[in-house]
């Protein structure tokens, strides 16, 4: 995320463009959890998933800041 901007983002306080960069985390980490899961690893698959919960309230929290979650929601 460096490359694509971070720096830019959060000096002009766009935090929504790095919410928008996380949102892709959480899907992953939520599928590799489950993917743990399904394998009899559930040592493994808890901290993905909690991970995964963080990262979402972090992304929406971000998103909120600018007032754009409920226009990216569509709402």
């Amino acid at each position: 995320m460096a490359d694509a901007g971070l720096r830019q983002w959060i000096e002009a306080g766009e935090y929504d463009h790095l919410a928008l960069r996380i949102i892709p985390l959480v899907v992953l980490y939520a599928f590799a959890g489950f993917r743990f899961e399904r394998a009899a690893q559930p040592w493994m698959a808890r901290p993905l998933y909690l991970g995964a919960a963080v990262l979402l309230v972090v992304a929406c929290d971000l998103l909120a800041l600018n007032g754009r979650l409920f226009h990216t929601l569509g709402i």
